[in-house]
């Protein structure tokens, strides 16, 4: 019923909210690969800002499966293509390589990169100060952990590095 009620929508130009409607109602339903599907056939045909938005649904959905180098491709396409600023890709990176692959060093740059964009937006938009400020408070203590374990991982290395010399006399 759902994939006939999409193609009704895809066939006859149904807006953009009734693609997002059928795609969260997918989501809902558990059905990730279906809404992964059809999120790649509605791109297609949306507004360029729109297609982002369900490019970033679709990774969520790629996370969802464990298909976790699918949704970074997507994460990392989004933020540097996207004409529109977005915290999320840059943060379920750093989620991405700090937790789940260990990239601690990998972790710290998508943060630092954050980091500086918000900067440019914290000065240029007053407006949308309070929740950018929400997300640098966070930052900081994403980036204070990453460089506490990036520390961490040298001295070890060093550590491994001093004990495989040997002194002459």
């Amino acid at each position: 019923y759902l994939s006939n009620a999409f193609q009704f929508t895809m066939e006859n130009k149904i807006g953009e909210y009734d693609i997002f409607g059928l795609l969260k109602t997918f989501e809902d339903m558990g059905l990730y690969r279906d809404s992964i599907k059809m999120s790649g056939q509605s791109v297609k045909r949306l507004p360029r800002e729109q297609s982002f938005e369900i490019l970033m649904r679709s990774a969520r959905n790629h996370k969802k499966l464990g298909e976790l180098a699918k949704a970074e491709e997507i994460w990392i396409y989004i933020v540097e293509n996207s004409p529109r600023f977005y915290a999320e890709p840059y943060l379920e990176l750093a989620k991405l390589y700090e937790h789940k692959w260990k990239k601690i060093r990998d972790a710290l740059h998508v943060v630092e990169r954050l980091e500086k964009r918000l900067a440019i937006i914290l000065e240029l938009e007053k407006e949308g100060a309070f929740s950018t400020q929400l997300i640098n408070d966070d930052l900081q203590c994403r980036k204070s952990r990453l460089e506490k374990k990036l520390a961490k991982e040298i001295n070890s290395d060093r550590k491994k590095h001093d004990n495989g010399k040997t002194v002459s006399a």
